[in-house]
């Protein structure tokens, strides 16, 4: 029987179980098969080979169940350029979820440090991007999303 001062530690033990069973969506079954062939440092070569769909399902579910989170999982995405970035903006126009926003900046900016395409420099695309940051809820990812936008910012104008 629980005691009422104990029950504080029931969120956390339903962490630590979620953590232990993991998940079996697509990107984490797609995760799982990408450790298994790949050594850390081939990984992100090897996913270059799978589809932006799948690439993108891994992306999610290494910034959101691996700690620390897989950004360089963004780079595969990064380097299929404009036909990617227009997948991820279609992809976050029917999302609606924070984190989804947020983790869509490492695509992003890995596209223009890569040079692989200059975000910036789509006027309709920046627009999107930059109308995500008013549809992110939490006020401390929103802060966070600014903060990259601005780097993203700060990438592009290096880049010219």
């Amino acid at each position: 029987m629980l005691r009422p001062g104990g029950l504080w530690c029931l969120p956390g033990m339903a962490l630590l179980l979620s953590a232990c069973v993991g998940s079996n969506s697509e990107g984490a079954k797609l995760y799982r098969a990408l450790h298994e062939i790949a050594d850390y440092g081939d990984r992100v070569e090897e996913l270059e080979s799978y589809p932006v769909e799948q690439q993108y399902e891994v992306f999610l579910h290494g910034m959101r169940r691996v700690l620390p989170p897989e950004s360089t999982l963004a780079i595969p995405i990064a380097k299929r350029g404009k036909p990617a970035m227009d997948y991820v903006l279609d992809k976050l126009a029917a999302s609606g979820e924070d984190l989804d926003y947020v983790d869509s900046m490492r695509v992003f900016t890995a596209m223009v440090w890569g040079g692989h395409y200059l975000v910036c420099a789509d006027v309709e695309a920046m627009s999107q991007i930059e109308g995500n940051g008013t549809k992110i809820a939490d006020e401390g990812w929103r802060e966070f999303y600014q903060r990259d936008l601005q780097w993203l910012r700060e990438l592009c104008a290096d880049w010219k």
